[in-house]
């Protein structure tokens, strides 16, 4: 004969154990994260006239950009950094740090990109942080932002390019 009471107990600790597991995938699911997005501008040295007197006809041309970081996600990023690199196997650069970022908070970045060394399609800009609780010290990685594609360009800055490969492409035949 079958004993009831324990095929019932069982099932009651199933079901309450299948509950407790969708209670705690819900949780994680729908837990805050922040997300990431960059918008901004690349200017040549001529339409910075505060910078502009400071080179030589000579000296390596300069793109400058100003860029703007929002956290629109619904979770708070803790030790935000902002990092470039002008092209593969570049140097890292941290051009911009922040302690804390709110959702819709955002963080101003300005950077300069020597030309002979950049491709446009190349550079990119990406952000890391630790989401809380910061006792874990989980770093996490935004995906590459291409620079090319999330920056506005003036038109000069695209003949500039032009011009400065143009005299490299002379100098090397």
């Amino acid at each position: 004969m079958a004993d009831w009471g324990t095929y019932s107990s069982w099932g009651a600790a199933g079901i309450s154990a299948g509950v407790l597991g969708v209670s705690v995938w819900r949780d994680w699911w729908h837990r805050p994260l922040a997300d990431w997005s960059v918008s901004g501008r690349m200017v040549s040295v001529s339409q910075m006239p505060s910078v502009s007197g400071a080179f030589r006809p000579n000296d390596p041309y300069y793109v400058f950009g100003m860029a703007s970081v929002v956290n629109f996600g619904d979770g708070d990023a803790h030790r935000v950094s902002v990092n470039l690199r002008d092209r593969p196997g570049a140097d890292v650069r941290i051009i911009g740090a922040a302690s804390l970022l709110r959702p819709g908070e955002r963080l101003d970045v300005h950077f300069a990109i020597e030309v002979s060394d950049w491709t446009a399609s190349l550079s990119e800009m990406w952000v890391t942080w630790t989401p809380p609780p910061i006792r874990r010290r989980r770093v996490q990685t935004s995906h590459a932002f291409r620079l090319s594609l999330r920056l506005e360009r003036d038109s000069d800055v695209d003949e500039e390019i032009e011009k400065v490969q143009r005299k490299k492409k002379k100098k090397a035949e």
